[in-house]
């Protein structure tokens, strides 16, 4: 998990703490079998020290966070430094699977080519 602190145009400092991935049991044939997530999810949110239930959104491009304030729906826009930062994980973990798929396909055609397929 990952903690991020930052302070809006309007002056509300925002806390969050993310998870880039989590287990879940799901149940199969009846067995429960535990199966890990790769999801952002957000696990805290505090706003002016207040906690609130938030989710991640996206809106014409631009990464907000969003929650109720006072039974409205609000949109806090995450800087985009931060939500790159965020995103590093992710990011990396994607290009290490492009790149194990890369080997495995040079070593597929490989074995086609020897194999006069």
């Amino acid at each position: 998990m990952a903690n991020y602190t930052w302070t809006t145009d309007k002056g509300a400092k925002i806390e969050i703490t993310v998870s880039q991935q989590h287990t879940e049991t799901v149940y199969c044939d009846g067995d429960p079998v535990p199966v890990i997530k790769h999801e952002l999810r957000l696990e805290l949110l505090t706003v002016n020290g207040v906690r609130y239930t938030g989710s991640f959104a996206a809106v014409k491009g631009a990464h907000y966070i969003q929650l109720k304030l006072a039974g409205k729906l609000a949109l806090v826009p995450i800087p985009e430094d931060i939500y790159t930062e965020i995103q590093a994980p992710t990011m990396a973990r994607l290009a290490a699977q492009i790149e194990d798929d890369r080997d495995y396909q040079k070593h597929h055609d490989a074995v086609k080519k020897a194999m006069s397929y």
